[in-house]
């Protein structure tokens, strides 16, 4: 994770208790289009209605991962 983007993560941490309900859910909702927009642009073909927040964010992570790392995975699958 980049610096830059640790230190939004800071940013947002100090500033949530200070919003009402209604601007946390709208903080929420603009979080979770990011996170589409990002799995669209990584995987132009993913389905997002039948994902959840968490399965996004899983899915995410799996996308992101490096080369290597998905290569060892497969290696050290078991397969069905």
């Amino acid at each position: 994770m980049s610096e830059a983007q640790i230190q939004a993560i800071k940013d947002v941490i100090k500033m949530t208790p200070r919003l009402n309900v209604e601007c946390l859910n709208s903080v929420k909702i603009l979080m979770e289009k990011a996170i589409d927009s990002e799995l669209l642009r990584l995987e132009p073909t993913v389905i997002l209605e039948n994902m959840d927040i968490t399965e996004k964010v899983m899915y995410l992570d799996y996308l992101t991962e490096s080369k290597d790392t998905k290569e060892k995975e497969l290696e050290n699958a078991i397969s069905l």
